[in-house]
């Protein structure tokens, strides 16, 4: 189901922003594992060219939070105008409140 998912919106040319999970208390894998459960048209169709954002527990977190601003300000086409990691997060929220109004799909 999930790799239908997939196909559906990258036949959408909606973009994928992917977080690799790193908590082991979260189920967390080595990148590789993707590589060996991933159907082999969206491997080759260049599914994994972009980067995923490791996603940290702890103390880190704050980091991958600012990470995932930054990149939903990518996607968005928007300047990163905040320098702090607060402004960012607040950026952060903000926008995944409008995204989830547009034509995105989270996949969880």
């Amino acid at each position: 189901q999930l790799a239908q998912e997939v196909r559906t919106v990258r036949s959408a040319n909606m973009p994928i922003l992917m977080l690799h999970e790193r908590d082991p208390d979260a189920s967390a894998c080595e990148f590789g594992k993707f590589f060996e459960t991933t159907p082999a048209d969206l491997i080759f169709s260049g599914l994994y060219q972009a980067l995923a954002i490791a996603w940290h527990p702890g103390a880190f977190r704050d980091v991958c939070v600012m990470q995932v601003a930054l990149a939903i300000m990518q996607l968005l086409d928007q300047k990163p105008l905040a320098t702090s990691t607060l402004q960012v997060t607040r950026f952060a929220e903000r926008i995944l409140f409008k995204v989830r109004s547009m034509k995105y799909k989270f996949i969880v």
